[in-house]
């Protein structure tokens, strides 16, 4: 499951696959770097318990011992949302169509003699 199956309106996350809605939107430090972006914040409870959060692309909250899996935590779970990453999952998912394929074989059948 991907960020795709997640609604957005006007930059924001709506209800998520399971109906659930974000609790909060809140500007954040994204993953390990310093640059903030925006995060939609759901409610940890309900994550945890969702049988699809290993699947999910949520992150688990960052206050956890290594090695704990994100059913072991505490506190609520958010999804970095970016135009950059949006965009990553655009091209994700268009590279999984028949169309995309068909044409990179293409390119795929003469990389051999490009790396010559």
């Amino acid at each position: 499951m991907g960020r795709d199956q997640f609604q957005f309106e006007e930059g924001l996350v709506t209800p998520m696959p399971q109906g659930r809605k974000p609790i909060d939107h809140r500007v954040l430090s994204g993953n390990n770097s310093t640059r903030r972006s925006l995060h939609a914040v759901f409610d940890g409870n309900l994550c945890r318990t969702c049988a699809m959060l290993d699947r999910c692309p949520v992150r688990a909250p960052n206050h956890r011992s290594k090695g704990c899996s994100s059913r072991d935590t505490t506190g609520d779970f958010r999804l970095e949302i970016t135009p950059e990453i949006l965009l990553r999952d655009q091209m994700y998912a268009l590279q999984q169509t028949t169309e995309w394929k068909d044409r990179y074989k293409i390119r795929a059948g003469i990389e051999a003699t490009n790396s010559n």
